[in-house]
């Protein structure tokens, strides 16, 4: 929605702006004077570090709301990294020797993120059309479906699933999925608008607390 994407931008400039600010005041050492001048008149403060407290929760504030109506840049951000995954034909072998036969590939999910995902050129497939989905329920619990079907007829014909327990397995799809996430930071503006800011908001936290 539009009214979403202008409330977004204003909640991210106003953090943005706030952050930057804690930040420089605390790697420089910064302290704030007791009496202050506004408009001719002088204003004196007993405890003046109480206003960058206060600037901290506005901050967390404006972090909140901000992270609130981001959600659905933020699934987006996490579905392009997984679609630029790949499966090493090794795993494919793997799964297709020690999967579940023809198990619930073909029924619907209620939880996690099914994408699709490429596969590496393999002349044994040749003459088959290889779907392969995975699931990140969560993080390290990685389900991946392969179905096969001929290029003649794509109805399914067999499927193969596994849920990934080796470590090796498991890093040879997380690491593809790290390197797309890096590529689309780098080269798409879903990266500054939704993530950029929880990262500037972190390190302002941080500079704060060691100051």
């Amino acid at each position: 929605m539009e009214v979403d994407k202008d409330l977004e931008r204003q909640y991210r400039n106003k953090m943005m702006i706030i952050a930057t600010l804690i930040i420089v005041y605390s790697i420089s050492g910064g302290s704030l004077s007791p009496d202050f001048s506004l408009a001719g008149a002088k204003l004196s403060f007993s405890a003046p570090q109480n206003l960058v407290r206060l600037a901290v929760v506005v901050m967390l504030f404006f972090w909140w709301r901000h992270r609130q109506i981001t959600v659905d840049v933020r699934h987006k951000i996490k579905v392009d990294a997984y679609h630029g995954c790949y499966i090493p034909d090794y795993l494919l072998r793997k799964i297709r020797e020690n999967g579940t036969r023809n198990g619930s590939a073909m029924h619907g999910y209620s939880e996690g993120c099914l994408v699709g995902v490429k596969l590496t050129d393999d002349d044994q497939y040749e003459h088959d059309f290889i779907s392969v989905q995975v699931m990140w329920a969560r993080l390290l619990h990685i389900t991946i479906y392969v179905i096969h079907s001929s290029r003649e007829d794509r109805r399914p014909t067999a499927s193969y699933e596994m849920t990934l327990t080796n470590f090796r397995d498991i890093i040879a799809i997380i690491l593809p999925c790290w390197c797309s996430f890096a590529r689309n930071a780098w080269s798409k503006p879903d990266f500054g608008d939704a993530i950029l800011p929880t990262l500037v908001m972190v390190i302002a936290v941080i500079s704060y607390l060691y100051n």
